[in-house]
């Protein structure tokens, strides 16, 4: 993988149960591998009706460099770039047979 098309900083994201203030807990999010360089390939859009409003999907793959934090690495997880804040919803976790790349089917512009 070219290091120059890695221009984008993703983190990644574990649901877990944080402490709402008032002796309760709410689903949160809680880092689960820090941020690290990567590439976003976009690789699609759609527009869906729900409750007569359009929703518009993205798609995107996410390209990066694997280690052993990321073996981890699940669909229920979420990936947030660093650089503008966007969260995405991994929907595929793919690593390359040699181990050297992972790559992340995800979605954007819907809810978390």
């Amino acid at each position: 993988m070219d290091p120059s098309l890695l221009r984008e900083r993703i983190r990644i994201d574990a649901k877990t149960k944080v402490k709402d203030g008032e002796g309760g807990k709410v689903q949160g999010w809680a880092e689960h591998a820090s941020s690290r360089r990567a590439r976003i390939v976009t690789k699609g859009g759609s527009e869906e009706l729900l409750g007569e409003r359009l929703r518009g999907k993205l798609m995107i793959e996410i390209q990066m460099r694997y280690s052993n934090d990321l073996a981890g690495v699940t669909s229920d997880m979420r990936a947030v770039n660093t650089r503008s804040g966007t969260a995405y919803n991994i929907k595929a976790v793919h690593v390359e047979e040699t181990r050297r790349v992972m790559i992340l089917t995800c979605e954007g512009g819907v809810a978390i």
